[in-house]
């Protein structure tokens, strides 16, 4: 969760300093950051929803 809590700062910050510059590249790189940050907590809850499924199913 460390991961994805981080992505999420860092998409914060350069998407604030791409706004202020008008940086398109820093703009895209942190809605990059965005999509990352997604996929990484959805991969998290299909792991943990799997394993919660698999030992309850073992009982």
């Amino acid at each position: 969760m460390v991961g994805t809590s981080y992505k999420l700062w860092i998409f914060v910050i350069e998407i604030i300093t791409g706004f202020f510059s008008r940086s398109m590249g820093l703009v895209a790189d942190s809605l990059d950051m965005l999509a990352d940050a997604i996929v990484y907590a959805l991969s998290l809850y299909a792991v943990g929803h799997a394993t919660s499924r698999k030992n309850k199913s073992l009982k």
